[in-house]
């Protein structure tokens, strides 16, 4: 099964999807693939916060900014997977890239790539965050990244079993 969880910043929806995988899992292996670019204090805060609370849950922790393809290899078959998060994600592969990236190229990167991961486990959790929200006075590379993750997120919804929205911690169902 696929399960996407989209939520705005500090919405709950990390939490959540943690513990959707614990409840998923069993006793197959779970692995947490962490996708933020750690570059400066405020990442570094969050995502020690994130080590701390998933401490003691079990994950497999692989940290991979961009490239997931790269690392399917050591992602058990049958296993459990949560991606934290397709927005880090979307984000490395337009910034961290040589120059700007096309924006469909960025789309059926993030996409091959997700669908890559969860040909090879059983259920896989996809976190995301909900950014249609955000302003629209912004230079051309930030458009291009908005544009992305909202078609990504789009795809992503219609390809998922299942989609939470997280709002304050509370998870609503809406597809599924």
């Amino acid at each position: 099964m696929r399960y996407l969880v989209i939520g705005e910043s500090g919405s709950g929806k990390s939490c959540f999807a943690e513990d959707l995988v614990v409840k998923l899992r069993g006793e197959k292996k779970a692995y947490y693939i962490a996708t933020m670019e750690v570059c400066d204090e405020e990442s570094k805060m969050r995502v020690e916060r994130h080590r701390l609370r998933r401490c003691g849950k079990g994950f497999i922790t692989i940290e991979q900014q961009k490239d997931l393809m790269s690392i399917s290899g050591e992602i058990e078959k049958g296993s459990v997977l949560l991606l934290e998060c397709v927005t880090n994600l979307t984000a490395n592969e337009i910034f961290l890239s040589d120059g700007i990236i096309e924006c469909d190229m960025v789309v059926d990167c993030v996409m091959s790539e997700i669908t890559g991961l969860g040909e090879r486990v059983s259920d896989m959790v996809i976190v995301t965050s909900d950014i249609s929200s955000w302003g629209t006075d912004y230079d051309e590379s930030t458009i291009a990244y908005i544009d992305a993750l909202g078609r990504i997120n789009e795809e992503l919804e219609e390809v998922c079993d299942k989609v939470f929205a997280v709002t304050g911690g509370i998870p609503e169902k809406i597809k599924g």
